[in-house]
């Protein structure tokens, strides 16, 4: 197994009772981005492509395909192409804005004021419904941005990311539905969100 993607099956195997019903993952490995004006537009390398078809051949063993939803922007939706072929498992893939960083880009800047305990911007919260407001029988994969990942671990968990630790390619947040909660797996710890009773996110 290639070192970028032993991190999220670390992460995985934090709940010994339950499968995760949904990863929140970061794209593979893509080109440089020299001019930011075309940051949208750097698609996956070639070793990209294998290593996310290595992680969809890896994560079937784990548990089998459900939904799979990506920002809009082509290297998450070749992602998750490459994760579906690997798993062999072809899927619809439908992208979302809400994954996308442009979604994110206002509560990423207000994070520097953010207080642990006062509401989550609205934002977020609709980010969390692009992938956990849904029905899937299998594991839900939503690719996204390393933007998002550092927005969602913020809010919800109150770890900050700092400089020289943002996510790496394919590393991400591993969500499990309880009774009126949300386990969260980030990073070799396991967390609690507390969710209210009708909230879609409960399992």
């Amino acid at each position: 197994m290639h070192d970028l993607i032993k991190p999220i099956f670390q992460t995985l195997s934090l709940n010994k009772d339950k499968m995760a019903d949904c990863l929140l993952i970061r794209h593979s490995v893509r080109f440089p981005i020299n001019d930011k004006e075309k940051a949208f537009d750097a698609g996956l390398t070639p070793d990209g492509e294998k290593l996310a078809q290595e992680f969809g051949k890896y994560i079937r063993y784990y548990r089998p395909l459900g939904l799979l939803v990506t920002s809009p922007v082509g290297r998450c939706i070749d992602t998750a192409l490459r994760i579906s072929e690997g798993a062999n498992s072809y899927r619809n893939i439908l992208p979302d804005y809400r994954l996308s960083h442009s979604f994110v880009a206002e509560p990423l800047i207000q994070l520097k004021n953010y207080q642990p305990g006062r509401p989550i911007p609205e934002k977020i919260w609709r980010v969390l419904q692009s992938f956990l407001a849904v029905k899937s029988k299998g594991l839900t994969i939503a690719v996204t941005h390393d933007t998002v990942l550092v927005s969602l671990v913020a809010y919800l968990i109150g770890v900050a990311v700092g400089p020289g630790e943002w996510p790496d390619y394919l590393e991400g947040i591993a969500f499990w539905k309880g009774k009126n909660r949300l386990e969260i797996g980030w990073r070799g710890k396991q967390f609690v969100f507390p969710t209210q009773k009708k909230s879609p996110f409960s399992g």
